[in-house]
């Protein structure tokens, strides 16, 4: 016995798209051989128990929203206790018109798949269909990242210019030492340490201003480290947000209209595997992309 699970989404809400061409390719497949699933309350999901080349056929299509969809899945394969699982979806990597098999690995983060692998294990076959991938827009990131960099360099500029006053008072004291040396004798004690207090007050206020900048510096630094962080987290919640918005598209009428070419293989490919044929004799037939437009 053997065991195709198309993943897909219930309801019109999600008919016809990108994350339902599981559903549609099988719904191709059914439509040429003249079946059809029903619902299956007991297995959460359109079914249909059949007979196709001297073998018995489960066609399955969990009803329970793509994240659940392992829980339809392990019902049907704990019932009749199948081991020959072949299950049909979207690819966000492959691009739209390439069909992959495959044996186990990862999920590649489509969480129908996930939730397959974590109620029965990752030992099925997968027919992956591409659908491409929405293109990443950083310019906002790009933006933030911008402007906390010019933030950094302002403080940078402002450090910079408090050690040349620094080089410039040495020079100054260096100057009044010179002319100190030109007075008298008896006036030089007393103006030496009027000269002395003055710097030392000079001294005090350079060294709190030092660390005023320092203290400002490392606090901008800080600033700029979290503010990475944070652009890196929203880009990543914008890209998921962008990546979830494109899986739940319609196809448009040219998409929809290369899907029956793709279909009119992905079909030959179900009856290959029903037909018994191995990993590397389908991956040799089926694994590359198709000209689809």
């Amino acid at each position: 016995m053997k065991l195709i699970v198309a993943l897909g989404n219930p309801t019109l809400k999600y008919d016809k798209t990108r994350h339902n061409v599981g559903f549609m390719a099988l719904d191709s497949y059914l439509n040429i051989k003249k079946l059809a699933l029903t619902e299956n309350k007991k297995f959460k999901s359109k079914f249909l128990k059949t007979k196709i080349s001297n073998d018995d056929i489960v066609f399955l299509q969990p009803q329970t929203f793509m994240n659940l969809s392992g829980i339809a899945v392990r019902e049907v394969v704990e019932f009749y206790k199948i081991e020959n699982i072949l299950v049909l979806y979207d690819d966000l990597d492959l691009a739209f018109g390439t069909i992959r098999f495959k044996y186990g690995g990862s999920s590649g983060g489509h969480n129908g798949i996930k939730s397959i692998d974590e109620c029965i294990k990752k030992n099925y076959l997968k027919l992956k269909i591409g659908i491409s991938h929405p293109k990443a827009n950083n310019n906002e990131s790009k933006t933030n990242i911008k402007s906390s960099v010019k933030n950094m360099e302002s403080s940078i500029e402002t450090c910079d210019k408090t050690l040349r006053f620094q080089k410039m008072e040495s020079k100054l004291s260096n100057l009044v030492e010179s002319k100190i040396e030109s007075i008298p004798k008896n006036l030089q004690d007393s103006l030496k340490l009027q000269i002395n207090l003055e710097s030392k007050n000079i001294k005090i206020d350079s060294k709190n201003h030092n660390k005023s900048i320092v203290s400002k510096l490392d606090f901008t630094s800080n600033n700029f480290a979290q503010n990475s962080k944070n652009i890196n987290l929203d880009s990543k919640h914008l890209k998921n947000i962008k990546v979830m918005d494109f899986v739940l598209e319609k196809f448009n009428d040219s998409e929809l209209e290369a899907l029956e070419k793709i279909f009119a293989i992905t079909n030959n490919a179900l009856d290959s595997f029903i037909n018994n044929e191995n990993l590397l004799q389908l991956q040799n037939k089926y694994n590359r992309k198709y000209n689809a437009f």
